[in-house]
């Protein structure tokens, strides 16, 4: 019996309950949290990790591990089960630390949960399937793997400019770019299979940091 898929279940049962815990007891999610305050003065690196199995609320946690769901299983099966969570794990961490650094000048910026880990799983997949048709809730057909993941790097890259929404677009832009990274660290070949959708993703990501070091007043922060 293949008993992988349990670790995916895991992870959204570790969601569901440390979400929960902290929606009965405020004191949990406060200490938990993405602050970049108390990451740059109090060193508080727990939060990099703690922040990504807390969510705003039940329908920010449902739509997130709605995704997990979808896409895990497939990327467990392909990976196997310390390759997956290194690519979840490292996606979680790269959003967080992304996030870190475009909003470093503001000490009370605030962000929770497990998107930008997703967001890593998501793009694992892509880059392993490029041509994996995916539908999405505002379009009526579905997509190519490869568009999704170029035109979403696009999009994240919008919103940290525009600041866009209350949605932490920086976290999902590090995520998808650290999810990619550790994937192809892990089985370097996929480069030769999938380099045109690494460097769909990859090259705006570039420009992106480029211009961020470059000219930060670009950035509304």
């Amino acid at each position: 019996m293949d008993t992988q898929p349990y670790l995916i279940y895991g992870i959204i049962a570790l969601n569901v309950l440390c979400s929960f815990a902290a929606f009965e007891r405020p004191t949990l999610f406060e200490l938990g949290y993405f602050r970049v305050g108390n990451l740059k003065y109090r060193r508080e690196w727990w939060r990099l990790l703690s922040s990504g199995f807390l969510h705003v609320d039940i329908t920010h946690l449902l739509v997130n591990m709605y995704t997990l769901y979808m896409f895990g299983p497939l990327l467990l099966r392909l990976l196997g089960p310390s390759q997956f969570l290194q690519v979840y794990l490292g996606a979680l961490m790269g959003g967080n630390l992304l996030s870190l650094w475009v909003n470093r000048r503001q000490d009370s910026y605030t962000a929770v949960g497990a998107s930008g880990a997703i967001t890593g799983v998501v793009f694992a997949t892509v880059v392993i399937f490029p041509q994996l048709e995916l539908s999405l809730l505002f379009l009526p057909i579905g997509i190519p793997g490869w568009l999704f993941a170029v035109l979403y790097t696009l999009f994240s890259i919008w919103g940290v400019r525009s600041m866009a929404g209350n949605v932490g677009h920086d976290a999902h832009l590090g995520g998808g770019i650290a999810g990619t990274l550790v994937l192809l660290a892990l089985q370097p070949v996929l480069f030769l299979y999938s380099w045109k959708v690494v460097l769909g993703i990859m090259v705006p990501s570039v420009a992106f940091f480029l211009i961020l070091w470059l000219k930060p007043h670009w950035f509304r922060r």
